[in-house]
């Protein structure tokens, strides 16, 4: 009986446990290629990310280096245009100066040939009225000089 017994469970096992292992072998084998091929296809998806990210650092860091330039080159530029602002604070301080004195010199020479016209009445005219009114004419054009380089300087500001 125990010989029967031990056939039965051999037989039992070969025709209903064994292929059910084999059944579930079978399907843990296909799962576990299933599984490494997962993980195969994870780890190159990861390592393209890894490699864009490497890449996009990089130009990160570039533009962060640009921009810093930038920056240096914004500097140096305001501190020129500060440094011109100063200089043309100063030119348009000279340049109310020299209106200035041009508007004296004028009444000054106005004043000088209300003379000289003043002496050429009283006197008539002479040779050193003659050249008095030639210096003053010489005056009057060099003044009238003056003026225009002062009107072109203030074109240009």
């Amino acid at each position: 009986m125990a010989d029967d017994l031990l056939t039965v469970l051999t037989r039992f096992h070969r025709e209903v446990v064994q292929p059910q292992f084999d059944q579930l072998s079978a399907r843990v084998g296909g799962v576990e290629k299933q599984a490494t091929d997962l993980r195969s296809d994870m780890l190159t998806h990861f390592d393209d990310l890894y490699l864009r990210l490497d890449r996009m650092e990089t130009d990160f860091q570039s533009m962060r280096a640009a921009i810093g330039r930038l920056e240096d080159r914004v500097a140096r530029l305001q501190e020129r245009m500060a440094s011109m602002e100063g200089r043309m604070a100063s030119l348009e301080d000279h340049m109310t100066s020299l209106e200035s004195e041009i508007k004296e010199l004028k009444e000054r020479l106005a004043a000088l040939e209300a003379r000289a016209e003043g002496v050429e009445n009283r006197n008539g005219p002479s040779e050193e009225t003659s050249t008095l009114r030639s210096e003053l004419a010489g005056l009057r054009s060099e003044l009238t000089r003056i003026e225009q380089r002062v009107a072109k300087l203030e074109l240009h500001n």
